[in-house]
C-alpha cells in the first residue's frame, strides 16, 4: 500500500489573520485542502531555529539543545557565539 505524501509548510512570523482569500488566495486554498493547526502553541524561546527544530523533531528545546538564533563557532577567535542574523559574522565563520 502506498503511503500518502506529507508536506509541511512553515511560515515563520506569518499571522493567521493574514491568511485569507483577499490577501493570499493560493495559501488559503491550500489550507482548505489540508490540515491547519489553528490552536497550536509555541515552545520557548520563540525564535525560528528553536521552534522549527521542536516542530520537526517533536521534542522540547532542552532535548534538542538549540537555545536561540545564536550558534557557537569554534573556528572563530572572538566572538564565538554569533547571531544568525549577522551576515558579517556568518561570512567570517565561513572563511574561518
Amino acid at each position: 500500500m502506498r503511503q500518502p505524501a506529507v508536506i509541511g509548510i512553515l511560515c515563520d512570523g506569518l499571522r493567521p489573520d493574514f491568511v485569507r482569500e483577499a490577501c493570499m488566495p493560493r495559501l488559503t486554498a491550500l489550507g482548505g485542502e489540508g490540515v491547519r493547526f489553528l490552536s497550536h502553541r509555541s515552545v520557548f524561546p520563540t525564535s525560528t531555529r528553536v521552534c522549527t527544530a521542536s516542530l520537526v523533531t517533536g521534542v522540547y528545546p532542552r532535548t534538542h539543545g538549540l537555545a536561540g538564533n545564536v550558534v557557537f563557532a569554534r573556528a572563530l577567535a572572538r566572538p564565538r557565539a554569533i547571531s544568525t542574523r549577522d551576515h558579517r559574522a556568518l561570512i567570517a565563520w565561513e572563511r574561518a
